[in-house]
């Protein structure tokens, strides 16, 4: 499903696709009207990435990812998810899910950081995450992507809001799960990091 704003992305971009067109059919150069184009990039932007067009083998590692960031081993998820990210990444191709993997992955390290104490790591890492992980809002292989990406944006606005000098104070309790209806959601958000206390 299209949503209001992804459709108004797609008409700006069909009428600089437009535009663009008119300047190269000047020149006697072919190219695509604009006309061809708006289903292709709707189609593209509204395209279902659906977790049975994965190997097993991704699969499980996307499974394991999910388990370990939902138990706060923010960096066993992130070195998960990477070599997935890595394998996706090389085949290329406007069609991969390499931007997927590594907005997952900029947001356990984020966290990570978090966790940490480190205040600019966090900032930057769950800002990049948004824009890498924009247009498969909202739900990617079975993720609930819009969930997790506005539990991110409260995290991100409270970090900001604290600064590093505060962030000692941040509410652990707000680090969202990654809601999963193909994997196995996990309903109790973890207060402590696991095996480290409170």
């Amino acid at each position: 499903m299209v949503t209001g704003r992804t459709f108004t992305e797609a008409r700006s971009r069909v009428r600089q696709s437009a535009t663009l067109c008119g300047r190269l059919q000047a020149r006697a150069i072919p190219v695509i009207p604009h006309f061809i184009l708006l289903p292709l990039i709707l189609r593209r932007m509204s395209a279902p990435h659906p977790l049975k067009d994965l190997d097993g083998e991704t699969q499980e590692a996307l499974a394991k990812g999910i388990a370990e960031f939902n138990s706060w081993r923010f960096y066993d998820c992130h070195e998960t998810l990477e070599d997935v990210w890595r394998e996706v990444g090389s085949k290329g191709g406007e069609g991969t899910l390499a931007d997927f993997y590594q907005g997952v992955i900029k947001i356990a390290a984020g966290f990570h950081h978090l966790l940490r104490g480190n205040h600019k790591g966090a900032v930057n890492l769950l800002s990049d995450a948004f824009r890498l992980l924009e247009s498969y809002r909202p739900v990617t292989l079975g993720i609930d992507v819009e969930r997790l990406l506005n539990d991110v944006k409260a995290c991100l606005e409270r970090i900001l809001e604290l600064g590093p000098d505060q962030l000692r104070d941040f509410d652990r309790g707000m680090i969202p799960q990654i809601v999963s209806n193909a994997i196995g959601p996990s309903s109790s958000r973890a207060k402590t990091v696991p095996g480290h206390g409170s």
